[in-house]
């Protein structure tokens, strides 16, 4: 799956946007098995980051792994404005609740193409 990470221990990886898109993706891998994931897309003429998707594993919830994703979206964003849109279901409106993303108000042009 990841031949270039570790598979022991908790791992941070982050896929850059392939070509010609704008979205990449974050996981953290627990001894090679991915237990997280977040999609960023980012626009580099708005200047506008939209945290897409974020989902961690069921067994893995309530221990900080999603708030690591969103501190590593925040670290490979800064200068840009951030937005997330609001997600279905009860769960992932807690955790939206509980982290600090602006409402979609802060949307790209480009993207709405």
């Amino acid at each position: 799956m990841h031949d270039q990470v570790p598979q022991q221990g908790l791992v941070l990886v982050a896929h850059p946007p392939r070509g010609g898109a704008l979205t990449g993706r974050i996981e953290l891998v627990l001894d090679g098995t991915a237990i997280a994931t977040l999609t960023l897309t980012c626009c580099l003429d708005c200047r506008v980051a939209s945290l897409d998707y974020i989902h961690v594993v069921a067994g893995y919830r309530r221990l900080g792994y999603g708030r690591t994703l969103v501190a590593a979206a925040h670290a490979r964003t800064t200068g840009y404005r951030r937005t997330a849109p609001l997600p279905d279901g009860p769960a992932a409106q807690a955790f939206r609740a509980r982290i600090s993303y602006p409402h979609p108000e802060a949307s790209c042009v480009h993207q709405r193409q």
